[in-house]
């Protein structure tokens, strides 16, 4: 039961733009004790699923800008093949280390956006 609720917390977050990859991330690797390559490739499937339908939705509702979808689609296109073949050389151990330290990078960004307006 617990697994259900976890997912429908992150499914909720992620409608609501809050950033629920990394508390998925940490649901799956702390509660569960998935193996943290398996923990996020379980969440950008969960991502690319959401990011689907969102686009979807908004392109129903005319509200994307196509330039912009075609350089970030590419753009990630393009991150997925070395992205893959780094993750696939490194310990399970770093990878985490180099997750969190995203998850801390972005964050502080975030935070630092917000003061500035």
């Amino acid at each position: 039961m617990l697994h259900y609720f976890a997912g429908f917390a992150a499914a909720v977050l992620t409608e609501l733009g809050v950033g629920s990859g990394g508390l998925l991330v940490l649901y799956l690797t702390s509660v569960t004790h998935t193996p943290q390559l398996d923990a996020q490739m379980t969440n950008l499937l969960f991502f690319i699923l959401a990011s689907s339908l969102a686009t979807i939705w908004n392109i129903r509702r005319k509200r994307i800008y196509y330039p912009a979808l075609c350089l970030l689609s590419a753009t990630a296109i393009l991150g997925i093949i070395p992205g893959t073949l780094i993750s696939l050389y490194i310990s399970q151990s770093l990878l985490r280390k180099c997750f969190g330290g995203l998850l801390s990078l972005l964050g502080l960004i975030q935070l630092c956006k917000n003061k500035k307006k």
